[in-house]
């Protein structure tokens, strides 16, 4: 299933290129791997659920495609994520802003996003509590990643910082034809 993935995450980004290809697998003429690559590995280590673990918070990431809110002819593709946070430490946490690299398409523009909690929020988590929340990308690709952070402050006031690994927006590949 993996390589099924890997195979169309390839054609997607280099479409007919044999040269793009080749460079997929081997790395370019002078030996180095492409940051777009690179990011495209990192991006492959979670593909099905994106879990990250720091000072005890876990970070769950799904992704779907939304087809209906999409409009490819005018190169607009809408993602929604959904995101589960968990605290499973012992001391209460409140997340206080976020910051989102946001990747599109074949070109790499990245859009950052940095902004208070999150969905308007700044959820305050006790021992075992999560909080769940949906938004949304909006990319000019059908592919693109995402990944960021979130800075917590428990109530001593120490700060911490949760990375999300990146993860990938895609559209499935029943909708690729």
């Amino acid at each position: 299933m993996l390589v099924e993935i890997v195979e169309a995450l390839v054609v997607r980004i280099c479409g007919n290129s044999l040269r793009c290809r080749v460079g997929m697998n081997f790395g370019n003429t002078r030996g180095k791997q492409s940051p777009r690559i690179n990011r495209l590995l990192n991006s492959l280590r979670s593909v099905a659920e994106n879990v990250r673990i720091y000072r005890d918070i876990s970070v769950t990431v799904k992704v779907h495609y939304l087809r209906h809110e999409s409009n490819p002819s005018d190169l607009r593709w809408v993602f929604a994520y959904t995101i589960t946070i968990r605290n499973n430490g012992s001391t209460t946490m409140q997340l206080i802003d976020r910051h989102w690299e946001i990747t599109s398409g074949v070109e790499n523009d990245v859009e950052i996003v940095d902004g208070d909690g999150v969905v308007g929020k700044q959820p305050r988590l006790e021992p075992g509590d999560a909080f769940q929340y949906t938004s949304a990308a909006v990319l000019e690709s059908s592919f693109g990643t995402m990944e960021g952070h979130y800075n917590f402050r428990d109530d001593v006031g120490e700060w911490y910082r949760v990375p999300i690994d990146p993860f990938i927006l895609s559209i499935p590949a029943e909708t690729m034809n």
